[in-house]
């Protein structure tokens, strides 16, 4: 089982995106994506390494177009005791732990570790375009 996020009510969460002028979009867009490299950082440093293909496999994409990064575990596989496993069936034995491995999160952490500041960027994203959208409007005073 893969590991993944999600976010409550991403639907009218795109719509909204999909419906805000391009200037919002781009600031908001930013400040997720700015988000989404920081979790990715922060995962592939606490990951554990024995050969690193696994922190290799941390990788995020971003649209710019919804603003919506996703963050994961990136297709391809593991050589683990000579065996080739998949690197997000391995990420989920290393997160969670198994009867033989103890568990060694670095995934969650790293989402966790970004919620204050993916609301401090929001809210600078927000400041941003208020100073946006006052500019453009006062051309027309």
């Amino acid at each position: 089982m893969p590991i993944s996020g999600s976010v409550k009510g991403k639907a009218a969460i795109k719509a909204t995106l999909a419906a805000m002028p391009d200037t919002v979009r781009a600031e908001l867009g930013e400040a997720i994506r700015v988000t989404a490299s920081e979790v990715v950082r922060n995962a592939k440093m606490s990951v554990p390494v024995r050969t690193g293909t696994l922190r290799n496999h941390i990788k995020f994409s971003f649209s710019p177009t919804y603003a919506r990064a996703r963050v994961g575990i990136e297709a391809g596989t593991v050589v683990i005791d000579g065996r080739p496993l998949r690197a997000s069936y391995y990420a989920h034995m290393v997160e969670y732990g198994t009867v033989k491995m103890s568990a060694h999160p670095f995934m969650r952490p790293a989402f966790e570790g970004q919620k204050t500041p993916l609301d401090s960027r929001m809210r600078a994203a927000q400041r941003a375009t208020i100073d946006t959208v006052t500019n453009i409007g006062s051309r027309y005073l």
